[in-house]
């Protein structure tokens, strides 16, 4: 049986649902890449504190939308400047929340500025159980990211690039069973995990025929959901995405 852990839930019990949004949309700018600066201590565990720098090179820039006013920018620097080290035992619970299901292959879905807090996750989660394999996937590991990420983070084991729904299970039910893994398009596995003999041919890289999917269960996300009893009036949603970009 596999569990899916919606960790950004606890996360937003936390931080505040409305800090939380706000980190969710970008304030002030997406491309400040607030939510992954949070979490950047946690990974890069070495990094000299740079919040001073940060804030006054990124935040306070000056900035052309009419919108942003001054006194909201400083209140959410005042609530953001709570977070780094609740960050960082955030990143410790969900680890022991991970150890706790016993699982021994963890894959991870990284978009937008999931990146930063899903590998420290990973990192210390290999720290204690290195036998465990860890598995990355998502928009941010798609083309020469996911390569690029699996050159720089030793302890990813599996990369997933591109679409992965033909590819994914029969490569989580190899592990399971200890067995190594053949060549695959746009997967990249550790030494340790590869040579095994040739997959079937699993398809094309693009499924076409989506009734070749199983129908999703999110019991886990709404029982998380309850759980997490968030002080905002919002509804539980699931969205649905049938393309992106232009």
């Amino acid at each position: 049986p596999s569990q899916i852990l919606y960790h950004h839930l606890r996360f937003a019990r936390q931080s505040g649902a409305e800090l939380y949004n706000r980190l969710c949309q970008g304030y002030p700018e997406l491309m400040d890449l607030t939510g992954d600066w949070l979490f950047s201590h946690a990974l890069f565990e070495q990094k000299p504190d740079n919040a001073a720098a940060y804030i006054t090179q990124i935040l306070r820039r000056p900035r052309p939308e009419p919108n942003l006013t001054w006194p909201h920018l400083e209140a959410f620097i005042a609530e953001l400047l709570m977070l780094p080290m609740s960050a960082s035992a955030f990143v410790d619970e969900c680890v022991e929340s991970i150890l706790r299901t016993g699982a021994s292959v963890v894959g991870f879905s990284s978009v937008y500025q999931q990146n930063v807090a899903a590998l420290a996750v990973a990192q210390r989660l290999k720290r204690r159980r290195p036998e465990l394999v860890t598995i990355f996937g998502g928009a941010n590991l798609e083309g020469p990211m996911g390569g690029e990420m699996f050159q720089r983070f030793p302890f990813i084991d599996v990369v997933f690039s591109g679409e992965s729904e033909q590819r994914f299970p029969p490569v989580v039910q190899r592990l399971l069973r200890g067995e190594r893994l053949g060549p695959l398009p746009n997967v990249l596995a550790r030494a340790h995990l590869s040579g095994g003999s040739p997959f079937p041919d699993l398809g094309g890289a693009m499924l076409r025929d989506l009734d070749r999917l199983p129908v999703p269960d999110y019991s886990d996300y709404f029982t998380q959901w309850e759980a997490a009893r968030l002080d905002t009036p919002a509804r539980e949603l699931l969205q649905f995405a049938s393309a992106i970009g232009p």
